[in-house]
């Protein structure tokens, strides 16, 4: 069962996207189920006390009050990882919607049904495949799995390694970023340095010598790794412009 959220301001536009999604469902014979929200405020509200919001949400940007825009910003602030599909009349919004990470973007009335099945059968994948893709962590008798998706960076301090992941979450434990490299080979992480590895999905922007985060943090890159992260972040970058409508 994957949990949807769907959150306009029009009841009719909710109605009838919640019908579109439950079609699709049964076409792939996939259980889901369906929240719906009529304001950002009332989204937001959920999730600062959900134990289990949805992954995937549809936004609408013209939202009344707190807009689409706003309301995904906020949500990658606290650390939500779940994929953001805005689903809105509005055009002028797509490219934008890359500063907070969006899936994807539905035009409505002009995206056709075709394409938003398709949209919707990847978002699902991509929901399956990181409930699947985790790390393994242990130090001081304590284990901890954290999903690939939720990392934000891994960090050295003194003689620990510190992964930083969910909403302001840190676990030290004993290992080298060496390792750590090698292991998440083509899970889309990028050694900065000799102290940092970030995770591309949380990469903001790139300057010549400085990678900045959507929280905000930024890591200088070292001379040793500048080439090959310069080149994978570029990659990132380019995967994410081309977004079809």
């Amino acid at each position: 069962m994957i949990k949807i959220a769907i959150c306009d301001n029009t009841k009719n536009d909710i109605e009838n996207e919640g019908k579109k999604l439950e079609g699709f469902a049964k076409e792939l014979g996939i259980k889901i189920s369906i929240e719906k929200f009529t304001s950002g405020e009332e989204l937001l509200n959920v999730y600062e006390i959900a134990d289990d919001f949805p992954p995937i949400i549809f936004l609408e940007i013209n939202l009344q009050g707190i807009d689409g825009l706003s309301v995904a910003k906020k949500l990658r602030n606290d650390g939500y990882m779940g994929e953001i599909i805005f689903h809105t009349k509005s055009k002028s919004e797509v490219f934008v919607s890359f500063d907070v990470d969006a899936f994807h973007y539905i035009v409505k009335g002009e995206t056709s049904l075709s394409r938003e099945k398709e949209i919707f059968v990847h978002a699902y994948e991509e929901i399956k495949k990181a409930e699947e893709e985790f790390i393994t962590v242990s130090y001081a008798g304590e284990c901890m799995t954290i999903p690939l998706k939720q990392i934000k960076y891994f960090g050295v301090n003194k003689n620990l390694v510190e992964v930083h992941y969910g909403t302001n979450k840190v676990f030290k434990f004993y290992t080298s970023l060496a390792k750590i490299s090698h292991s998440l080979i083509d899970k889309g992480f990028v050694r900065l340095s000799k102290s940092v590895i970030v995770n591309l999905i949380y990469v903001n922007k790139k300057t010549k010598s400085d990678v900045f985060l959507t929280n905000g943090k930024a890591f200088e890159m070292g001379r040793a790794y500048k080439k090959d992260a310069d080149l994978l972040i570029d990659e990132y970058f380019r995967s994410k412009e081309v977004l079809r409508i």
